[in-house]
């Protein structure tokens, strides 16, 4: 194949995209809020009976609202870059499973999330078979939340990272370094979206977070012996800390507390409703492509 065949192959086919080319109207912004709900994927709670991969260890009892504000530019009808800062919280509690071995680890917790990512967004039908005022995308990128888990104590809620519930900071356990309560994450999911005036757009996301920590419920790995705590707190906190890290107090030492083999994660479905700033149509360039309207 010769280069001129290449050339020409490469220049038809990013006009047939378009990807990043400043079509007639481009670019848009676009200011939004979101409302929704949030679920945890974790060590902790789950659906009913066995642990399950994914959304099928959905517990919809244990959803969470979600809020958030999002920004999106429009550089062509199939593609965007969108920033969003959400609030949400997440929560699991073994009581409420039917599972034996969860129901007897007792465990729960509940965290507030706050979060900030970017997020590429592409329509990959837009332009074959959508009509002009619908849209379905997809996206990925990647983000930054901090979370901080905590547990019920004698009615009060507890922050367990300072207690190291599994021997984190502990002189006993050396090897064990507290974890940090800011992470990255990578969101990534599908989106719809409907254009109901030349301004106003509504739409819906599913995203979900592929998180780098197991900790988001405090919870990855072996129980540890009670008695450290007591060698590094006074006699009230190292109860607490032992009864937070085994209700039980059967001292399980060395035995499965979590699954340190799959990191925590979590899922959203949020409901938007955006605002066009303004309209800068035919302030685009023609580059020789055909151009689609939004």
């Amino acid at each position: 194949m010769s280069i001129r065949t290449m050339v020409l192959m490469v220049g038809v086919l990013l006009c047939q995209t378009d990807i990043f080319a400043q079509q007639r109207g481009y670019p848009k912004m676009e200011v939004g809020l979101t409302l929704g709900m949030t679920q945890f994927l974790g060590d902790l709670g789950g659906g009913r009976g066995d642990g399950r991969p994914f959304f099928f260890d959905t517990d919809w009892r244990f959803s969470r609202p979600a809020i958030g504000l999002y920004y999106r530019h429009h550089y062509s009808d199939i593609f965007r870059l969108t920033g969003a800062f959400n609030f949400t919280q997440v929560k699991g509690d073994d009581a409420a499973s039917t599972n034996p071995g969860r129901e007897a680890r007792g465990l729960h917790f509940k965290s507030n999330i706050w979060e900030f990512y970017g997020q590429a967004e592409v329509s990959p039908f837009k332009r074959m078979m959508m009509p002009k005022k619908w849209d379905i995308y997809m996206f990925g990128g990647l983000g930054l939340f901090k979370f901080n888990p905590k547990a019920e104590y004698q009615g009060d809620w507890v922050e367990l990272q300072p207690l190291g519930t599994e021997g984190q900071g502990l002189p006993e356990y050396p090897g064990m370094e507290k974890y940090k309560r800011l992470q990255f994450f990578v969101p990534m999911g599908i989106g719809f979206n409907y254009r109901i005036t030349p301004n106003w757009v509504i739409g819906t996301e599913i995203i979900h977070r592929v998180t780098f920590t197991d900790y988001i419920d405090d919870v990855s790995g072996v129980y540890i012996d009670e008695q450290a705590f007591f060698g590094s707190y006074d006699e009230n906190t190292a109860t607490m800390a032992a009864a937070l890290s085994d209700p039980g107090f059967d001292n399980r030492e060395g035995t499965i507390r979590g699954n340190p083999d799959k990191n925590d994660s979590y899922y959203s479905i949020l409901f938007k409703v955006g605002y066009i700033l303004g309209d800068n149509r035919g302030r685009g360039r023609n580059i020789g492509c055909p151009m689609n309207d939004f």
